[in-house]
């Protein structure tokens, strides 16, 4: 894990200019930012700090959503010596998840938080702390880069830009800089860890306020053999955003510090893996040569902590664990990231899709699914277009499955024209951003109905930020439904699955119109807040309707507890609606403890509560040898469900009966019915490894019912 998250890649940079320098006035600004920011201050020995950081695991999926599924919160106390490196001492210690907690502070062993930006080269990750360990090697810096205002910059850098600006700050009022714009030179013989990105240096003396970019590998000759293969395959960029502050007697300390490693998933082009550093420095005492008191505090290089009871039972808390990291977004860091990233430049091909949904699924009506995308972004050709085509194959069922998708996204707007033929899902109050359900169905039940559907139309939407993910968006397709039967009835673990409902055959046309307002909200990601949704669409043809639909998703949280609510209501207006439009509900992830599908009609409503709470013990990573695991992270939850469906004509009745049936004490019966009440049941949970595990009971609030168990695999519902 160490190695993958640390891998700084080789890069190749757009042809520059070969000056060093755009102007003999900006070299002129930068030699004195480099005197000014050459050593620390004379006579500075060292400082002292409290710290306070996040290390997270942040997620970015298609269509600007973003949040983070594993947050561990530290807070200690931070020592720099001049010449000798650092010391971390962990006072404190603290997780929230709603996912997998990665072992990533203590995979980070030789600490993360860099004393200062002055001398030749930038240490990152821990570099020259001293501390024999994997990440740092020793106190050789084998993480740092050469610095920018380093006495070497002419031999590994060019530089434009030299503009004064108003500038946003992560904290305090807008602050007035120069901006300075570093390219790492393209005649690099040898391989050289360099940086890329944004210098901002305050006007009146040329300190360094503020430093945006990327550090990377480039030079020598081009990658050969698995480690070219490698960096098409896994796309990974070591970014940051550091600001500093003046501290009398200890000079410009780099009090805000957030360090991305960011990861974009295998046959994807949207969905980024981000493990994400945000500390925050205060408290900070120089100790200065001749003043009393002169010594510098007692230093253990590297990290170290106190005892886990300690680590747990800290107080001093500045803020709350989800606040720093949940306060940001990866999009902030685009123009300094990956240049193959950034909106602006020459035409780029991806063998890349969205999700990898458009990858591998596996479900009871395909079987395995294995497919290829592509992506091409126009950029500065057609600026914000982009092309997506995919293609793919269904192996039990025998089809063909994929598309191709244009969309124009430029400030709030975005448009599309779309034709596909896809697996799509139906009858469910579906999450949007369950991306884990492609292969779920290989481990538990299939908890998903599908319809096998062909589309060709347009859409097009305004998001209500220029970079969140609320939007309203109206769509027109044209559209054909197929019978799609279950191929497989039982699963590769023994599992058995159900019947599929069976899809009314038609073509018509449709309309939607969708509006969100914060959905990133989910029972997926740590962000406390509250996200709404409504939904409004139009079938024609022979089986006209009309589907309306609304829903909202909170969290809170509160100490070590998490408390979720889900909620959906929807109704299907029609004299006659297909299938595929009614609502069902029962089973695992809607009403535990019921059978699948249980209830239905064409009107449904579900809301779904949960609150959760790590237990007392195996919380921190777990140490084999030199191997860091994750920690089995126990987390008891309590569930309850609440459901009601109903039919409110003759045609909706006729539908329902139509979705199936099956055999109960030897005779036919409908596979789902209108339940005509509110139908409630409850379900205990003990979830290991954040949620990758879900091992319980559930049983309905009924007289007469019994507890049932229940296993869940990568599913908070």
């Amino acid at each position: 894990m160490v190695s993958l998250l640390f891998l700084i890649i080789q890069a190749e940079a757009p042809a520059r200019d070969t000056a060093t320098y755009a102007s003999p006035a900006l070299k002129a600004v930068i030699e004195r930012a480099a005197a000014y920011n050459a050593a620390p201050p004379p006579g500075l020995r060292g400082y002292t700090a409290r710290y306070e950081s996040e290390v997270a695991m942040a997620k970015r999926l298609p269509d600007r959503i973003e949040g983070t599924s594993t947050i561990e919160q530290t807070a200690g106390e931070f020592t720099w010596e001049v010449g000798r490196g650092f010391g971390q001492h962990q006072l404190g210690y603290r997780v929230v998840t709603t996912g997998v907690p990665l072992p990533a502070s203590a995979a980070l062993s030789n600490g993360w938080i860099l004393p200062t930006l002055t001398g030749p080269r930038i240490d990152v990750f821990g570099a020259n702390s001293g501390a024999a360990t994997v990440v740092g090697q020793d106190s050789s810096g084998d993480h740092s880069v050469w610095s920018p205002l380093g006495p070497a910059r002419e031999q590994y850098y060019t530089f434009e830009g030299g503009d004064t600006l108003t500038m946003e700050f992560p904290s305090g009022p807008p602050q007035r800089v120069v901006r300075i714009i570093v390219w790492p030179r393209d005649d690099l013989a040898k391989p050289s860890k360099v940086f890329r990105g944004d210098l901002y240096l305050d006007p009146a003396t040329g300190a360094l306020r503020r430093l945006r970019g990327q550090s990377l590998t480039m030079g020598g000759p081009p990658p050969q053999g698995r480690a070219k293969h490698l960096n098409r395959l896994i796309v990974n960029a070591a970014v940051a955003d550091i600001v500093t502050t003046e501290v009398p007697g200890a000079g410009w300390v780099p009090t805000y510090q957030r360090i991305e490693l960011e990861v974009l998933i295998p046959l994807t082009t949207q969905s980024w893996s981000v493990l994400r550093l945000m500390t925050k420095l205060r408290d900070v005492v120089p100790a200065v040569a001749g003043a009393a008191p002169a010594p510098v505090p007692a230093m253990v290089p590297g990290r170290t902590a106190v005892s886990k009871d300690s680590l747990h039972a800290y107080k001093e808390w500045q803020e709350a664990p989800d606040k720093g990291v949940n306060s940001v977004y990866l999009s902030q860091l685009f123009d300094v990231g990956p240049p193959s990233f950034r909106p602006t430049g020459p035409p780029i091909y991806f063998w890349r899709g969205p999700t990898t949904l458009n990858a591998l699924q596996f479900n009871r009506v395909d079987g395995l699914y294995t497919g290829v995308s592509g992506t091409l972004r126009l950029r500065d050709a057609m600026p914000g277009v982009s092309i997506l085509g995919t293609a793919g194959f269904a192996w039990w069922s025998g089809l063909f499955r994929g598309g191709i998708t244009a969309t124009r996204a430029q400030g709030h707007w975005i448009s599309d024209l779309q034709a596909t033929r896809i697996t799509d899902l139906t009858t469910k109050f579906a999450d949007p951003l369950d991306y884990n359900r492609g292969l779920r169905a290989l481990f538990q039940q299939d908890n998903y109905d599908y319809v096998d559907r062909a589309s060709v139309g347009a859409g097009v939407g305004r998001y209500f930020s220029a970079s969140g993910p609320g939007s309203v968006i109206a769509r027109f397709d044209y559209v054909k439904d197929y019978v799609t039967p279950a191929e497989l009835n039982y699963g590769p673990l023994g599992q058995s699955y159900t019947l599929n409902p069976y899809v009314t055959p038609y073509e018509y046309p449709r309309a939607q119109v969708a509006v969100t307002w914060h959905p990133e909200m989910s029972s997926h990601f740590t962000r406390p807040g509250l996200g709404l949704h409504a939904s409004y669409e139009a079938g024609g043809g022979d089986l006209p309707y009309q589907r309306i639909q609304a829903g909202f998703v909170g969290r809170a949280n509160w100490h070590q507890f998490a408390f979720t609510i889900v909620g959906d209501v929807g109704t299907t207006i029609s004299d006659a609606p297909p299938t595929q439009q009614l609502f069902l509900i029962g089973g695992s992830g809607s009403l535990p403890g019921y059978d699948y599908d249980q209830f239905g009609g064409n009107f449904g409503a579900l809301t779904r509560w949960m609150l959760a709470a790590p237990l007392p013990f195996l919380q921190t990573p777990l140490t084999i040898g030199k191997a860091t695991i994750p920690p089995i992270a126990p987390n008891l939850s309590y569930r309850v469900y609440n459901g009601y469906t109903e039919t409110t004509n003759a045609g909706a009745a006729a539908a329902l009966n139509a979705v199936g049936t099956q055999t109960v004490n030897g005779a036919p019966a409908p596979f789902s019915v209108p339940s005509n009440r509110i139908v409630s049941t409850q379900e205990i949970r003990l979830s290991l490894f954040g949620t990758l595990l879900g091992f319980g009971v559930a049983k309905p609030f009924e007289a007469g019912t019994s507890w049932t168990f229940t296993f869940s695999f990568a599913q908070s519902f």
